[in-house]
């Protein structure tokens, strides 16, 4: 399963906006099954398998659709839901059989 994940980075108190950390991560079994989320966006993080899209930082002053925070959101929104209704791939061995039709 794939999700999007947005963590906020750590900005002086005289930034007017923090700006924003957007990824596309693909979870293991375990937190698909028992609805869990990883607490950082890591490798290393519990639950996550792979890192597939790691989007530049942006900030995160705008509001309007033209806003580039809301242009990331809906691009990685778009590429998780793309991946997740991709069919599973097939595996070698049933691509290359051992022979023998009946």
């Amino acid at each position: 399963m794939y999700i999007v994940m947005e963590s906020s980075a750590h900005m002086p108190a005289s930034c007017k906006a923090p700006y924003r950390r957007i990824a596309v991560v693909q979870l293991n079994q375990d937190y698909t099954a028992h609805d869990r989320l990883p607490k950082m966006i890591s490798e290393r993080a519990r639950g996550i398998l792979r890192i597939v899209r790691d989007y530049p930082i942006v900030p995160a002053a705008g509001k309007t659709e033209r806003s580039g925070l809301v242009q990331t959101r809906k691009a990685a929104r778009e590429l998780a839901d793309r991946l997740n209704n991709a069919g599973d791939q097939a595996t070698v061995q049933d691509l290359i059989g051992a022979g023998g039709s009946a």
